[in-house]
């Protein structure tokens, strides 16, 4: 509706409409941020309950959701910061596999590195 009403404004002076951006600029990436989430997933929702963090979500649930219905690079982003914040373990396949993913995403150097320190 507001791409609508700009769109309209604009042909008003003689501009050219304005395209809406992608909601999903990578659905190519979707399946493997599912996989991702779905072979990790209890473990997160394990390793917070053990954290104590009151109130948290199904956070596998969670992060499926927004990958399926909002964004794989959200959900994807998501996920790095969840497993900083539980502290949980990861293996070097694991960690090879979410540096291409963040390669995919066009990440920089210094995204998916920050989760390094996890490697067993």
């Amino acid at each position: 509706m507001v791409a609508d009403l700009a769109n309209g404004r604009l042909a008003e002076f003689g501009r050219p409409p304005v395209m809406a951006p992608d909601p999903n600029p990578y659905p190519e990436c979707r399946q493997d941020v599912l996989t991702e989430i779905s072979l990790i997933g209890e473990a997160v929702n394990d390793a917070a309950t053990k954290r104590e963090l009151n109130g948290t979500p199904d956070l596998h649930r969670s992060l499926h959701m927004c990958a399926e219905e909002i964004s794989p690079d959200l959900a994807f982003r998501c996920l790095l910061r969840v497993l900083v914040t539980v502290d949980l373990s990861i293996d070097r396949q694991q960690y090879a596999r979410f540096v291409d993913l963040g390669a995919r995403f066009s990440y920089g150097d210094f995204l998916v590195s920050t989760i390094e320190f996890l490697i067993e």
